[in-house]
């Protein structure tokens, strides 16, 4: 086990949440998961966390689905959220390639975890405005054409666009099409290539949904550039690892 990105803050604000993401971890059970923090945040922690598992895809269950957190538990969604009560408790989300976001409200104490990989980031319904970044900024009393500029939001390493191109067969350039009129209507976030290779980049599309939508400042978001993909510390399905990336999140 190796710790490959040291805590970093959501935002320079006193007793803001900390960030960590371990690579390569292969096992997933609670006790695990309990060693892991145990090690990472040591006695800032209070022993206490909750575990979301995201949707492999669309039709899996917790599919842009965000619950509140339920402690000493494993739960089945694309987020977790909860509001600051007491100091120390841990959220704790895998993921492999996708990024996973986290929002904090500073004036509220509330945080959010949510999973920002391609499925829970495309959009639909009949706006084409709902995805999992639309739920996130529910979380803090927020809908639709409204400004979120007093949530803070940071996104941890993913695949690069370079190394996530859907150009092999049909049906991957499929998932891309709910991507195109975004990349359209706003193509200075470069979120599809335009090279015939349909990489899709998930930082600029996080940035374009939370920026454009809800008018969120570009100050407000802070983006790890690490890719898991080139990385040597960190799992990558797209580079034939099985393990996971565990974000943890010290509140």
């Amino acid at each position: 086990m190796q710790t490959i990105l040291t805590p970093f803050p959501v935002h320079s604000y006193p007793q803001s949440p900390q960030v960590v993401v371990l690579g390569q971890q292969s096992e997933l059970d609670l006790s695990t998961i309990h060693d892991r923090a145990h090690y990472v945040f040591g006695e800032a922690w209070n022993g206490t966390l909750a575990v979301v598992l995201p949707a492999r895809d669309e039709h899996d269950r917790g599919f842009q689905t965000i619950t509140a957190a339920q402690w000493e538990a494993t739960t089945k969604a694309d987020g977790v959220w909860y509001t600051k009560t007491t100091p120390g408790n841990v959220l704790v989300m895998p993921s492999a390639d996708c990024a996973t976001v986290v929002g904090w409200q500073p004036n509220t104490k509330r945080l959010c975890l949510v999973h920002g990989g391609r499925p829970a980031l495309t959009p639909h319904g009949t706006c084409q405005c709902q995805t999992i970044l639309s739920r996130l900024v529910n979380v803090f009393g927020y809908r639709a054409c409204q400004t979120v500029d007093d949530v803070l939001f940071t996104v941890t390493p993913c695949i690069s666009a370079a190394q996530f191109p859907h150009d092999f067969h049909a049906t991957a350039r499929a998932l891309i099409d709910p991507f195109r009129e975004l990349h359209r209507m706003c193509p200075k976030y470069q979120t599809v290539s335009d090279d015939g290779r349909d990489a899709l980049d998930l930082r600029a599309m996080i940035r374009l949904q939370l920026e454009q939508w809800y008018q969120v400042p570009r100050k407000n978001i802070r983006t790890h550039e690490a890719c898991t993909y080139t990385h040597k510390a960190l799992a990558s399905r797209r580079g034939g690892d099985q393990s996971h990336n565990l974000t943890m999140v010290l509140f």
